[in-house]
């Protein structure tokens, strides 16, 4: 994918910042956007970018069909848009077929479980594609209620009960099987929104056994709850709803149809601590073919995010994007992030959230679903420029590295950074 764009006007008031752009974006037939900093934006390709169904940013875009160009009038910093763009040609993928999976169907309505009763299994909803499977404790709990609801687009499992020990919990889980076989070493990334009436994280999630996951035949091959860190993703899109994300590579425990499991299964919790009831919608699978790592792109941003004072946080966030031979985003990637050593010459401690290492000049971390890794900077006490390069951790590996510009600036008439080394 190649991506032209250019600034029309910026404007920058009291309370707000903006710039208007033109992109020209030579693509394939569907993208999606994610920008890790705003959080996530989704296109069903470029002639109907003004159908963006979510946005953590306001934005509004018009449409010219013809030269696959639109113009955007984007809040906050400009070259985030970039940054989307980019990543999503990182992260192009083929989308699986997901039947019913905005939940619209009005013959997948309809409710099993509910009472006292005998477990349920794989039980239709309505006449499909969506089966429900509702776990009580005979005689003792009632199974919780299965619904799937075509006005509001959802469905909900709830009545989530605990015996008074906290010993046994109900359960359940929405499933389907796909007409499309596991392919081994594909990426799959599995999504959905999901709110269970207040705030949510990743943690809660994972202790209440809450999710979305992949079967195989009847077993759960891959889920959110047990997923690494790097490829696991949860962004608030409205209040109380959430998008959750995870990404597997489909190893040989994968054979046969893909199956997919939307689920509130608890183990051993308190009612206190349960989630009673879980709402999921707009389920959509994706799958990748990665190739190997062969370059780092790096969204370089604005001198206003590669330039501070000595001792000062740099105010942006900074964004490199490892890519195979065809510019697909590589995920769960370690790569070293490195700065000049010393504090005899300019330089700056660096810090990622996807580093288990503490701040400093050198760390590694890893790339999230998307192949996207960000870092932060903060300036040493010597004014001058540097480079912050960013490149595979690997020392086999022959992977083009990405190159930051940044500049410490001082006041002090001792330290001169106003020209340093061809930076401007």
């Amino acid at each position: 994918m190649r991506v032209e764009y250019r600034e029309y006007f910026h404007r920058r008031g009291e309370n707000f910042e903006w710039t208007q752009l033109e992109v020209t974006v030579c693509c394939r037939p569907r993208m999606r956007l994610f920008e890790s900093a705003l959080g996530m934006m989704e296109m069903n390709g470029l002639n109907q970018i003004a159908g963006v169904r979510r946005t953590h940013t306001p934005m509004y875009a018009s449409n010219d069909v013809d030269r696959c160009a639109s113009r955007f009038r984007l809040l906050r910093k400009p070259w985030l848009l970039l940054a989307a763009l980019l990543v999503g040609s990182s992260a192009m993928a083929a989308s699986v077929e997901v039947p019913n999976g905005d939940f619209s169907d009005p013959a997948n309505n309809g409710s099993i479980g509910g009472l006292l009763g005998p477990n349920l299994n794989n039980q239709p909803i309505g006449t499909g594609p969506w089966l429900g499977t509702s776990f009580g404790i005979l005689g003792i709990l009632a199974r919780p209620m299965l619904t799937v609801d075509s006005t509001n687009q959802n469905a909900t499992i709830g009545g989530i009960l605990a015996n008074v020990g906290g010993l046994l919990n109900t359960g359940g889980w929405f499933s389907q099987q796909l007409a499309v076989n596991f392919q081994p070493g594909r990426f799959y990334v599995m999504s959905a929104d999901v709110s269970a009436g207040g705030l949510l994280n990743l943690g809660l999630l994972t202790d209440t056994n809450v999710g979305i996951g992949l079967t195989s035949g009847s077993t759960l091959v891959a889920a959110s709850t047990t997923a690494a860190p790097e490829l696991l993703d949860l962004r608030l899109i409205e209040t109380n709803a959430y998008r959750l994300r995870f990404g597997w590579f489909a190893d040989a425990g994968a054979s046969g149809a893909i199956g997919l499991r939307l689920f509130n299964r608890p183990q051993g919790l308190l009612q206190a601590d349960l989630l009673g009831t879980t709402v999921f919608g707009n389920v959509e699978l994706e799958g990748r073919d990665i190739g190997p790592v062969t370059r780092v792109t790096i969204l370089p941003g604005t001198v206003g995010d590669t330039e501070t004072g000595v001792g000062q946080r740099f105010p942006g966030q900074f964004i490199a994007i490892v890519e195979d031979e065809d510019g697909d985003g590589v995920p769960n990637y370690e790569v070293t992030i490195a700065a000049p050593e010393g504090d005899d010459s300019a330089s700056a401690d660096l810090s990622s959230p996807s580093s288990d290492d503490p701040p400093g000049r050198t760390i590694t971390a890893k790339t999230d679903i998307d192949g996207v890794v960000t870092f932060d900077a903060t300036a040493n006490m010597v004014a001058g420029c540097f480079q912050v390069h960013v490149g595979a951790s690997d020392p086999e590996l022959t992977v083009e590295s990405g190159v930051f510009h940044f500049r410490n600036v001082s006041d002090d008439p001792a330290q001169d950074s106003i020209y340093c080394n061809g930076f401007q």
